[in-house]
């Protein structure tokens, strides 16, 4: 990814993100916690990707999985989100001892050199906004192929 931008709307919070293949996907967060509130329990911004042991534990996997070819073919200037089992983040913010919450998910967008993550009730809604390669495109469903099994 190379551009990315988040507001809230009415429609809720949204996550633009744009690559240098000329696609542009819009992640929607559209339904109120009604625990807290809001779309979304926590957001963080990491600044290097090396950084998280989260994504290259994944990306690790994801080679010995059964997307391999994908894997061998990683381009990171290309859309893939991940959705994190057994989370470090949901466990640092202590998510996880609130016994009135519900289950909550982990989701990671890396974009150029940064990775976008937040906490959330549900999976968001991916908006594909333009596609000059849908081949490139295809990799946003690694998303839930990686993890929802």
């Amino acid at each position: 990814m190379v551009d990315g931008y988040a507001k809230h709307e009415e429609s809720g919070f949204v996550i633009t993100l744009n690559d240098i293949y000329g696609a542009t996907v819009e992640i929607v967060y559209d339904r109120l916690s009604q625990m807290i509130g809001d779309y979304i329990w926590a957001f963080r911004n990491i600044n290097d990707i090396p950084q998280s042991a989260d994504l290259l534990h994944l990306m690790e996997e994801l080679k010995n999985e059964k997307l391999e070819k994908e894997a061998e073919n990683f381009d990171p200037y290309k859309i893939v989100f991940y959705k994190m089992t057994n989370s470090e983040f949901i466990k640092e913010l202590g998510f996880d001892k609130i016994k009135e919450a519900p289950k909550l998910e982990h989701h990671l967008f890396p974009f150029y050199e940064r990775i976008l993550e937040f906490i959330s009730e549900y999976e968001p809604k991916f908006i594909k906004i333009k596609d000059k390669n849908e081949k490139l495109f295809r990799n946003i469903f690694l998303f839930y192929a990686n993890n929802n099994q």
